[in-house]
């Protein structure tokens, strides 16, 4: 579990739960880890693959393991279409953060209990924690 979602108020309604912390939209796509930076960390970093650890295999040629093909699609592999591999560093993968909330009736959003209310209470948190939004993940059987 993030440590962050702990931090996070729970809601006071039973409506709707707090679900997850997740990365999305990943641009141009996430950042793949491959057997290069698990061997480095292994006999470099006692196992510890950190972003300085990251930063490191960088400086060594060890780059992000996802390869394109010439319509800009991405793959985590090399074939005979994709084979360009990624030359963007790691600090330049970018991704949104996002609180899933998850809906534990069979309502529209804007109708949930004191919905707004409760958003408007987390606002601050949400920016403390580096959350650059709020996503649903609607019940529609309703229950939890």
């Amino acid at each position: 579990m993030d440590e962050r979602l702990k931090r996070i108020p729970e809601p006071q309604s039973s409506e709707y739960i707090l679900l997850s912390i997740d990365s999305v939209n990943h641009r141009p796509h996430p950042y793949c880890i491959t057997e290069k930076h698990i061997a480095y960390v292994a006999d470099h970093r006692n196992g510890m693959l950190t972003a300085d650890a990251i930063h490191e295999c960088e400086k060594r040629g060890i780059r992000c393991g996802m390869y394109h093909d010439s319509h800009g699609r991405w793959k985590n592999r090399r074939t005979f279409d994709f084979h360009s591999q990624c030359c963007v560093p790691y600090e330049e993968h970018k991704h949104d953060t996002v609180l899933f909330l998850k809906t534990t009736v069979n309502k529209e959003i804007r109708e949930l209990e004191n919905i707004m209310e409760y958003l408007k209470s987390i606002q601050n948190v949400l920016k403390q924690e580096g959350i650059d939004g709020v996503a649903f993940v609607k019940n529609d059987k309703g229950g939890k």
